[in-house]
């Protein structure tokens, strides 16, 4: 059987012995990105008084519109282009006819160019509230003139929660009240059991993940779980930058030849590199038959939860983090070719055939 490529990260035990980040321990205070996002939106209440309404892109991960509803806040989607480029006409058309006063922006896989959009907003509404959504961008947090930013370390990093929320102002946000994680003792058992999966089924380390995922769904009060703050404090964060670098120049370079429109930065370090392709489903599925479990982002809800955008049918996350080297990333290229060369293509490159047998 070939060998896994993506997925959810295996914790072993002998990871908690090599590296040293205690700076990193005093500012991991929540369990998720969305308590994170939850605990920013009741920091701007008691400033403001008010809870107001707030922009949301319209390509986004649903757990932020569920937070921001279940914040008791009002929203509406501004446009993001099919390159992830902010439309910043359509923010101007909302805010002349609504009186909203904070905005969110997302650092779309830790590749987004957002500092000159954040310095136009600042320049254009001086009284408006930014917020930076860096899930997808752990080391590119800091966007100067934002208000706030939160990421998350579970996605990047063998760790079972933990999420990160910085404020510009360096006075530290209004606290709430944070209870024992639960849903987090789940996935790191889950993730324990992965290390072991030669000896033990898959599909019962995915049941425990599941089952703290489904813990996670609502819980927006959980603080950030010992085991993720150890874990963390022997990770190299160096090192892991490096690898996932390296690993993203190499899907670059194919990708180019290949005629195959992607997202890429050289000089950022990335959660995965996009693809954004017709039939994505078809070669998703395509992947998954050769044990490489490509994510898509994001699943698509509904118009109220998701907004409209092209990209939630069409991008396509190839994997490039740490655990891999430039054979798995070649593995991933020779599969898109495999199927592209089986479902045909248009003359300029474009996947044509809606089956791949």
């Amino acid at each position: 059987m070939c060998k896994i490529i993506g997925g959810e990260f295996a914790i072993h035990p002998k990871g908690f012995e090599t590296f040293d980040n205690t700076s990193y321990l005093q500012s991991i205070d929540y369990s998720s990105g969305r308590c994170g996002l939850y605990a920013i939106l009741k920091d701007i209440e008691s400033l403001r008084k008010k809870r107001g309404g707030i922009l949301l892109p319209n390509y986004l991960c649903a757990s932020i519109t569920n937070t921001i509803i279940d914040a008791g806040w009002n929203y509406k989607f501004y446009d993001v282009s099919d390159d992830l480029q902010i439309e910043t006409e359509s923010i101007e058309r909302i805010l002349c006819n609504l009186d909203f006063n904070v905005i969110l922006l997302i650092n779309y896989f830790g590749m987004a160019s957002l500092s000159e959009i954040v310095s136009h907003i600042r320049t254009c509404y001086t009284n408006i509230i930014i917020i930076v959504d860096s899930v997808q961008a752990f080391y590119n947090q800091r966007i100067e003139g934002a208000d706030y930013n939160f990421t998350s370390l579970r996605k990047w990093f063998p760790c079972p929660d933990g999420a990160i929320v910085a404020k510009a102002s360096g006075y530290p946000i209004k606290p709430v009240p944070l209870n024992e994680n639960m849903w987090a003792q789940y996935k790191m058992a889950g993730n324990l059991l992965k290390s072991y999966s030669y000896y033990i089924d898959d599909r019962i380390s995915l049941n425990l993940i599941e089952r703290g995922e489904d813990l996670l769904d609502k819980n927006y009060l959980s603080v950030c779980s010992e085991a993720s703050k150890k874990i963390m404090n022997f990770l190299n964060l160096e090192e892991i930058a490096e690898i996932r670098k390296k690993n993203a120049g190499v899907l670059h370079r194919e990708l180019v030849q290949m005629g195959i429109r992607h997202l890429y930065s050289e000089s950022e370090v990335p959660l995965f590199i996009p693809i954004f392709i017709d039939y994505r489903d078809t070669v998703q599925k395509y992947f998954y038959r050769n044990n490489i479990f490509t994510p898509k982002h994001w699943p698509y809800i509904s118009e109220n939860v998701n907004g409209i955008n092209n990209l939630y049918s069409r991008e396509l996350s190839l994997i490039c983090d740490q655990r891999y080297d430039e054979e798995d990333m070649m593995r991933q290229i020779a599969v898109l070719k495999a199927a592209k060369k089986q479902m045909g293509e248009d003359r300029n490159g474009n996947f044509i055939n809606t089956k791949v047998e």
